[in-house]
């Protein structure tokens, strides 16, 4: 009998100490996560790999961050161009890990737009375009580019930029993965709801200002905030879910799930403001006109011409079960390369 009312103890103990984590995780703010990526294997060896950002003064809406491997082999370049859509560019870093081993990798270190002052000028789709351009040519025409999601349609449209001005600056290659180059060819909810709202809409009702506890305070934004709720609203009854196996997993002491669960949300839950001029263009430009499936996409007085790609090898990679970029969006760019 003595034994019953400390089971019960234990058993309650538990419990309360599982609510308090689900409690603090869901109060929480959830900074921008590390890319920790110290290491790799290179011929058997272990190698170290040191973060260093090139020309980051120079490019306060992004710096180029070069994965530098302490060893004198060389391997192929390849920029990694992470989407700038609520999330930070973290999220590619598996696949960073994947090219170590066989790569000399780099990507583009968003920030979160909220810390930028606002004396450093507005961060709209043709700076996007333009910091692409300039870090292809700052590491080389050897470069390989590889563009996740939303980051396919200003990265084809750089390099066709460069293809019709500097065509001797065309990278090597470019790897399109799952982005939203011609919309028309797969609706989905994201391209029926900017369907369904006027471009004034967007402006109106889900952009605000930066507060002034930030350094970009007064900056115009769509809020992270606001992201991840819509986030969580695609598939709510899968986060409901997920956060119930998590508790279920702390009281049951099965760390090991629970900690997978935890990494995923921690990195799934740290999102990034976005510029309204960028946010604004993307939604107007991309979704709703299609302006490069079109033919009618300009970068600075240009008309962007994906034709005139030559001396770079493009590849399209689309995953069956992408509801935000579907099957069809993303390889339609293949018709226009000819």
């Amino acid at each position: 009998m003595l034994g019953v009312p400390s089971m019960f103890t234990e058993g309650l103990r538990v419990r309360v100490g599982a609510l308090a984590v689900m409690s603090e995780r869901n109060s929480r703010t959830y900074g921008k996560p590390e890319f920790g990526l110290n290491k790799t294997l290179i011929d058997g060896k272990e190698i170290a790999v040191i973060e260093e950002v090139i020309d980051g003064q120079d490019h306060p809406f992004g710096p180029l961050l070069h994965f530098t491997r302490e060893t004198d082999r060389y391997d192929p370049p390849t920029l990694v161009v992470a989407p700038v859509s609520g999330h930070f560019p973290t999220l590619v870093r598996d696949t960073v890990r994947q090219l170590l081993p066989h790569h000399d990798p780099y990507t583009i270190n968003w920030p979160n737009v909220r810390d930028v002052p606002l004396e450093e000028g507005e961060f709209g789709l043709n700076t996007y375009i333009d910091s692409l351009i300039g870090f292809i040519k700052e590491i080389g025409p050897d470069t390989n580019v590889v563009a996740v999601c939303q980051a396919a349609v200003p990265a084809l449209a750089a390099i066709a930029y460069l293809a019709q001005t500097e065509p001797e600056s065309q990278p090597n290659t470019l790897t399109l993965m799952g982005g939203p180059l011609d919309t028309r060819a797969a609706p989905t909810t994201v391209t029926e709801f900017a369907d369904r709202h006027e471009i004034e809409w967007f402006r109106d009702t889900v952009t605000t200002k930066v507060p002034d506890r930030y350094k970009g305070a007064g900056r115009l934004v769509y809020p992270g905030f606001m992201q991840l709720a819509s986030f969580y609203g695609m598939h709510l009854g899968t986060h409901i879910s997920a956060q119930f196996d998590l508790f279920q997993h702390l009281v049951e002491g099965d760390h090991e799930k629970a900690e997978r669960l935890i990494a995923f949300y921690n990195e799934y839950c740290s999102v990034s403001d976005l510029a309204r001029p960028f946010y604004l263009q993307t939604v107007d430009q991309v979704f709703k006109r299609q302006v490069l499936a079109n033919g009618t996409m300009e970068h600075r007085g240009i008309r962007i011409d994906p034709a005139a790609i030559t001396r770079t090898d493009v590849f399209t990679i689309e995953a069956k079960n992408d509801d935000i970029s579907a099957p069809g969006q993303t390889v339609a760019a293949q018709a226009w390369l000819t």
